[in-house]
């Protein structure tokens, strides 16, 4: 079957948006999955400089999680500000603008000499892990993303290998400590960081809230949308 059109999603979301702004929309699911893709996706499709708002900004510190013991939880709920997350998106549905932390994708850590200032807006898109748990009562809608586990692990693996071939032109990329290694070695890496802590995230504190989505998102291996559930 040909995958389902986004714009049946955004049919979906517009008609539950609420009578007065703003209209926070969260989108969720497993790492990997495309959450940043469709929240890129629905902002161009709102308009009017509708912002995205990560939940890796809420993440604590690399220094923090170490201190912790949580570096291989990393993306797990514990490894989240989730206070600082609710605390943001309170003051977005006041009305008012936020001031955030901004996290480096290319440093796999948060940039402490940055901050991202989201003004007020009436859309906002949110993305990231675990948004049903940790804010499912303040977010209007929330879409989780989900796909066979065998595509997910797929969409991981080609992911650290891309960030791993664009870290030999990034001097400050997390990923350059792997160029040193063979393709089938970073592979081996990939598989290990696969199995070892995002898809126990993704089995034990991701996929359970699934049912507590408003709409999920089911994907085919091509990251088209297979069905939707609302």
């Amino acid at each position: 079957m040909p995958p389902v059109p986004i714009e049946s999603l955004v049919e979906i979301l517009e008609d539950r948006r609420p009578l007065a702004p703003p209209y926070l929309i969260g989108v969720t699911g497993g790492v990997a999955v495309g959450k940043s893709t469709f929240a890129a996706r629905l902002s161009a499709r709102f308009g009017d400089g509708t912002p995205v708002i990560g939940a890796d900004s809420f993440l604590l510190p690399n220094s923090v999680l170490e201190d912790r013991g949580l570096t291989g939880e990393k993306g797990f709920p514990d490894s989240f500000d989730h206070e600082l997350l609710r605390q943001a998106l309170l003051e977005l549905r006041a009305g008012g603008g936020v001031d955030l932390p901004v996290y480096s994708h290319l440093t796999y850590d948060i940039d402490p000499g940055a901050r991202r200032q989201v003004p007020a807006s009436g859309t906002v898109v949110v993305e990231g892990l675990h948004l049903t748990r940790f804010a499912g009562d303040i977010i209007d809608v929330v879409v989780h993303i989900e796909a066979d586990e065998r595509d997910n692990r797929r969409w991981y693996i080609e992911r650290f290998c891309a960030f791993c071939a664009a870290a030999i032109d990034q001097p400050d990329s997390f990923y350059r400590m792997f160029l040193g290694m063979s393709e089938p070695e970073q592979l081996a890496v990939a598989e290990l960081l696969w199995e070892q802590i995002n898809v126990v995230n993704l089995r034990r504190h991701i996929a359970p809230w699934r049912d507590r989505a408003d709409i999920v998102l089911s994907l085919d291996g091509d990251h088209g949308v297979a069905s939707i559930r609302a």
